[in-house]
């Protein structure tokens, strides 16, 4: 018995070489060929080849034929289910949505089986591309994901090339940005096979539920993205890239490190010894770990932490978090934050989950010993603000205003306390602390201790450069940025005279004795402070134009 398999996947020129040689060879007694391959196909290579009819040509070759009949679809559908228990084993217990994994595949990933080839091509796929990623991915999505790239290669390289048409949950902003979209979901869609093109339809809103806005009028908020990053889902923006580059992007957080940091919040020592070591780790853009690790850690706040997380974890946030006020944490321009705003919507999300008569001792106690003087004040602004539109009729706050006034006073006493110590006035966030100790009922308290911080050249260099910002500006037409380095007389008035301080500075930048670092914020002051004194208001637009 001579087997000869698969003749449907030679060229057609090899099926019709392959079946001359069958032919041509001679009828030898107690041998017998079984031929196995696909009609339809072997029929059309035959008649491209030889310009005759294939049916008949193989007629004349074929002396028994069997027709074998399609496969029924609940066997496919069982070995299919058995290859992948196989292939997906390795995946961490408690990450499989069965409700998710129903409703994708009998929605889109269903019709793209109809012969077990299909299994074997899918599978194979998976065996290699899923170890990769295990544990980094969404389980259901990830097939889904690669089922496109097997089957509909189109889908595929549309999402690979072009993301950000598919992930996050903004809806189409105006009309005319929703025609936009719709042409280009339209586009692509339109290269699936009519007889797939609904289900596809389907399964994509499935996995990139923004297209619900553009096929629909369905919306999402950004309380679903959270979610949605919890569970680790293709259409999350910064999960998106690992499910087509079989890793996770350069700086991206890992599932392992955020679950260990989740296993460590009931430990204040450990958990805040894990965001200092996540804080020194940068990615190849500057970019701290410490970043990603507590927006990933916040996904998590509402809905898989309880009380008894919430004093371990404020104690050590509102003690050690301006540790992690890495200045390349905060991109450069005006919608970024830096991780003071992180670190107040875990405390702020935690804080909800305490007994109001518990919150204030919390608050106070944790702020009392504390060396996070910034990070407190950036929860106190955000806590004040929400009960001053409360007392308006607008939502409800944590705090009473009388609780509210007692945080602000602890905070303002640990200020004091913490600026008597050397090191006070190079806190990254110098200039907004003083603020808030003057504005928080401190004027005489914050002029004194600069009265006695300038005292020395060093240190005056240091306050002026503690002032320093930086604003950009952009001609029309150009796409470069240029960066202006601002040191605004005006902030430094309510401390002493800025002309004054402009005197010392100059003469310091004559007698060459200001270090390297501090020079540009030095120059620009002595700059800025002299156009005032020529009538300049320094908060008028173009007054920093040379």
């Amino acid at each position: 018995l001579v087997v000869i398999d698969d003749i449907d996947r030679l060229a057609p020129d090899e099926v019709r070489q392959l079946f001359t040689v069958i032919k041509a060879l001679a009828d030898f007694p107690y041998v017998t060929y079984l031929l196995a391959f696909d009609r339809e196909v072997a029929v059309t290579a035959i008649s491209e080849q030889t310009g005759l009819p294939g049916d008949r040509y193989l007629e004349k070759i074929i002396q028994v034929p069997f027709e074998l009949p399609r496969v029924d679809k609940t066997t496919l559908r069982q070995a299919l289910f058995t290859k992948l228990d196989a292939v997906m084993a390795g995946t961490p217990e408690g990450r499989f949505d069965g409700g998710h994994w129903t409703n994708v595949f009998h929605t889109g990933l269903d019709p793209l089986f109809t012969v077990p080839r299909d299994i074997v091509r899918l599978t194979n796929a998976l065996s290699v591309t899923y170890p990769a990623v295990v544990g980094e991915v969404n389980p259901v999505d990830f097939i889904a994901i690669e089922c496109l790239r097997v089957f509909l290669p189109a889908v595929y390289d549309a999402v690979r090339t072009s993301p950000e048409e598919f992930t996050g949950y903004r809806a189409s902003r105006d009309e005319h940005d929703k025609q936009r979209a719709a042409q280009f979901h339209d586009a692509w869609l339109g290269k699936v096979p009519e007889a797939l093109r609904g289900s596809t339809k389907e399964l994509m809103q499935l996995l990139f539920p923004r297209l619900e806005s553009v096929w629909s009028n369905m919306h999402y908020s950004g309380d679903s993205l959270q979610q949605w990053r919890r569970q680790l889902r293709v259409c999350v923006p910064d999960v998106c890239p690992a499910y087509f580059r079989l890793s996770l992007p350069d700086g991206a957080v890992s599932r392992a490190e955020l679950e260990s940091l989740l296993q460590l919040a009931r430990d204040p020592s450990a958990f805040a010894e894990a965001l200092r070591k996540a804080a020194k780790l940068k990615s190849a853009t500057g970019i701290s770990m410490a970043r990603g690790l507590l927006e990933r850690f916040m996904d998590h706040v509402t809905d898989e932490l309880d009380v008894g997380h919430a004093e371990p974890v404020i104690t050590a946030l509102l003690d050690m978090g301006d540790e992690l006020l890495v200045a390349t944490d905060r991109i450069r321009g005006e919608f970024d934050f830096g991780n003071e705003s992180r670190v107040t919507r875990i405390v702020y999300h935690l804080l909800k989950k305490v007994e109001p008569t518990q919150r204030v001792p919390l608050l106070v106690g944790a702020i009392e010993r504390g060396q996070a003087p910034r990070c407190s004040q950036y929860l106190i602004g955000a806590l004040v603000e929400e009960t001053e539109k409360a007392a308006k009729g607008d939502g409800q706050s944590l705090l009473s205003a009388p609780d509210a006034g007692q945080v602000k006073d602890a905070w303002r006493k640990r200020t004091r306390q913490l600026a008597q110590h050397a090191q006070f006035i190079d806190h990254p966030a110098l200039a907004r602390l003083l603020s808030g100790w003057r504005h928080w009922g401190g004027e005489e308290e914050t002029k004194a201790w600069w009265q006695h911080a300038s005292s020395t050249d060093e240190s005056l260099l240091k306050l002026v450069a503690a002032f320093s910002s930086e604003s950009t500006t952009q001609t029309f037409g150009e796409y470069a940025v240029r960066v202006h380095l601002r040191v605004n007389p005006k902030g430094l008035a309510f401390y002493g005279d800025v002309d004054e301080m402009a005197a010392r500075v100059q003469g310091l930048l004559d007698a060459s004795k200001v270090p390297e670092a501090a020079a540009p914020a030095a120059r620009q002051f002595v700059v800025e402070c002299a156009r005032m004194k020529e009538g300049k208001d320094p908060d008028a637009f173009g007054f920093d134009d040379d």
